[in-house]
């Protein structure tokens, strides 16, 4: 046995109930439980073979239904009545006929508590007609019927022409001449930004029965653009898709990545500054977030990983404790849609004699102008959130630690002497 409930006001679960075994010549009886507010329906199944030898339903409390007459090809109506009858408050319904794709009529009626309406809409001549209707606060479907009057006959075509770099259009033919009825068109512009596919919402273009109508489909310059025709409002439905255009061409330059850069180590900080320059495009969108992290992350624990976000058209400093590399590569990966890696590079862990690499002072990372020089190891001003590592400043302060300790040795050891010289 199973209870499944429904319900335009309340969420409703499906029971499944344990199996009961009724002995030969035997009966019993098993209370089942309903849910309130609800359209309720049981069904039994016996045997083997689960075959369903008991169905039926019941309203338990407040419910709101709509049903949809037969049609009526003759006058082209229907009637659709807008049951409220069962409910303590106004409810508003919301009626809506379609044809294909194409919306041809929605109404919206309130209908008072304990109350019922009726309306007529109109339908169209050779299309399949579909009128549904909404209501409640979760805008639940409450009735609904479809069908075809006189002769339907749909048979959508498109296709993709010529991209056009110098007015930057391509024209896309939408074919309805077979069609008895108009019918809809969904238009999907794919910009390709080196690894990130951007997909604008597709425009509706409703094409009436009968007639070819071509369309200019604007496209962008720097990028890879591809047409795609569907005919619905979901395009991960092969059925659906009516034409996709080839590649389209480059139209002006392709932009290219971000770009990676590595200063001097620092021989007394331990740290490299990483400069990530993200300007070398305009064109939104491009990644404005990156990962910077060591090759061992997160395999090793405390291997360096940061992330930073850097505007298009902008440069953003990454201070790199090297020793939290990990005995890792340095990784910079484009945090978008997909990770892509775009810079991996071993960084020097060792400094030449006499070499210091620049000022002690614990650099900042920020997003700064666009355009800006790579900078030295020291002071970087910015605004980007601080970054994790055991390197670098403690590094720094161990080295003066020691030095202090080492000062107040030789101190105690003066004071010492003094006091000796004294005693003598």
């Amino acid at each position: 046995m199973d209870v499944s409930s429904y319900s335009p006001l309340v969420d409703t679960p499906s029971r499944y109930l344990p199996d009961v075994t009724v002995a030969a010549g035997q009966s019993r009886t098993v209370e089942v439980p309903l849910t309130q507010d609800a359209k309720n329906v049981l069904q039994v199944r016996s045997g083997f073979s689960q075959e369903t030898i008991l169905s039926t339903e019941v309203i338990c409390g407040e419910f709101i239904q709509a049903t949809v007459a037969p049609f009526d090809c003759t006058s082209l109506t229907t009637t659709v009545t807008l049951d409220n009858t069962r409910r303590s408050e106004a409810t508003e319904f919301t009626t809506t006929v379609v044809h294909g794709q194409v919306v041809t009529h929605t109404e919206k009626t309130t209908v008072a508590a304990h109350g019922e309406a009726a309306l007529t809409v109109s339908l169209t001549q050779n299309a399949r007609n579909m009128v549904t209707v909404e209501a409640g606060p979760r805008r639940a479907t409450v009735g609904g019927r479809d069908g075809v009057c006189g002769t339907y006959a749909s048979d959508l075509r498109a296709s993709v022409g010529d991209f056009d770099c110098g007015s930057l259009t391509v024209p896309v033919t939408l074919d309805n001449s077979r069609s008895s009825s108009a019918e809809a068109f969904f238009l999907w512009v794919t910009y390709l930004f080196i690894d990130h596919w951007v997909a604008a919402e597709p425009p509706q273009v409703v094409v009436p029965a009968h007639t070819v109508r071509t369309v200019e489909v604007a496209i962008r310059d720097n990028t890879v653009t591809t047409v795609m025709v569907t005919s619905a409002p979901e395009s991960n439905y092969p059925e659906a898709v009516l034409t996709t255009s080839p590649k389209g061409p480059v139209c002006g330059t392709l932009p290219s990545k971000a770009k990676v850069s590595l200063g001097q180590l620092n021989c007394v900080t331990g740290t490299v500054v990483v400069t990530v320059d993200n300007g070398h495009t305009t064109l939104p969108p491009r990644a404005n977030s990156f990962e910077v992290s060591s090759t061992e992350y997160p395999r090793v624990s405390r291997a360096f990983h940061a992330e930073v976000d850097i505007s298009v058209g902008h440069v953003g400093h990454v201070v790199l404790p090297v020793a939290d590399l990990r005995g890792g590569r340095l990784r910079v990966t484009e945090l978008e849609e997909q990770r892509t890696v775009i810079f991996e590079q071993a960084v020097p862990t060792e400094c030449r004699s006499g070499a210091t690499g620049g000022a002690t002072e614990q650099p900042r990372a920020e997003t700064t102008q666009p355009a800006a020089p790579e900078p030295a190891a020291g002071p970087v001003e910015g605004n980007l959130p601080p970054l994790a590592g055991t390197g670098g400043p403690l590094a720094m302060w161990a080295a003066l630690g020691g030095a202090l300790i080492a000062l107040g040795a030789v101190a105690m050891r003066a004071s010492r002497s003094r006091t000796s010289g004294r005693r003598r």
